[in-house]
């Protein structure tokens, strides 16, 4: 019997998911799995070791004063769209809790 309440169609159907092109590994809304697989809360490294949320987060502190800010979490203006920058400075003012412009 299905543990996940789903027939087993359902399940096989969600288990070979594609995106969009047709490239296997995505999920179930047809983007790529990505993330933290090992379910530990590290990033892969592009050398296939682990990324500790420490060592992320130190790369990311340019001013290194133990917070980040909104210019140092957005990409290059022309690496992304105007509208993804909306998102970005929404997002941030909404995880800045305390308006301090620091996360």
């Amino acid at each position: 019997a299905s543990t996940t309440g789903l027939s087993s169609d359902a399940e096989g159907d969600a288990a070979s998911a594609t995106d969009a092109d047709g490239a296997a590994g995505a999920d179930e809304e047809g983007g790529d799995d990505i993330g933290d697989m090992a379910g530990d809360g590290a990033e892969q490294e592009d050398d296939g070791e682990e990324m500790q949320p420490t060592e992320f987060m130190n790369d990311l502190d340019l001013d290194k004063d133990g917070f980040l800010t909104l210019s140092e979490l957005m990409p290059e203006e022309d690496a992304i769209a105007p509208d993804a920058v909306e998102d970005m400075q929404k997002l941030f003012k909404t995880a800045d809790g305390d308006n301090d412009g620091k996360l």
